[in-house]
């Protein structure tokens, strides 16, 4: 069965996740949504753009699901800002696991996620709410990624690490066993 999203975004992740949801789960995505000063054209990949203050008009939480497509702006606080907006809204927000994610058992992932390809997160694992992680990582065993946090391609988080919220690792970075991060940390 076909599910149907929206995305608030008209960027280079807004586009990165149109693709992943159409070539890699049941979603289409049917349109997008900014706030009204960021919109410029009233199309973005042939798919409509609506203003967010009149999204619900368009594209009913009732028949839509919604997905936060915004990168690390002020350590996530501007895709949590939004996020909490959507819901007020009454929309329910769509994550995305990519098939060629290694996922065995029961792992908690939250709402609004973005996991990327040859990304392995160990069966002990929690991804919180709003996380975003790229392409090619390791959550290890027992890790707790904490809400509205963002992990940039090729990392490790070893074992009994924790992430804190509004958090961003980069690029190749590690993080050893047993580690705390505290909250909005860079």
């Amino acid at each position: 069965m076909v599910k149907k999203v929206i995305i608030f975004g008209v960027g280079q992740i807004a586009e990165e996740i149109t693709n992943y949801f159409e070539k890699d789960t049941n979603y289409k995505v049917e349109g997008f949504t900014v706030d009204k000063k960021f919109l410029k054209k009233k199309k973005f990949l042939n798919k409509p753009v609506v203003p967010f203050s009149r999204v619900t008009s368009k594209f009913s939480p009732k028949e839509f699901k919604i997905f936060i497509a915004i990168g690390y702006t002020d350590l996530n606080q501007l895709r949590y800002q939004k996020l909490i907006e959507a819901k007020k809204k009454g929309y329910k927000l769509a994550s995305y696991v990519s098939s060629k994610a290694a996922l065995i058992g029961n792992q908690k992932i939250g709402e609004n996620c973005m996991i990327l390809e040859n990304t392995t997160i160990q069966t002990t694992s929690k991804i919180g709410n709003n996380v975003f992680i790229w392409s090619n990582n390791l959550i290890g065993h027992h890790v707790k990624v904490e809400d509205n946090t963002y992990i940039a391609g090729n990392c490790v988080i070893a074992g009994s690490s924790v992430l804190g919220k509004f958090s961003f690792v980069g690029i190749n970075s590690t993080i050893a066993n047993g580690v705390k991060v505290s909250k909005n940390c860079l």
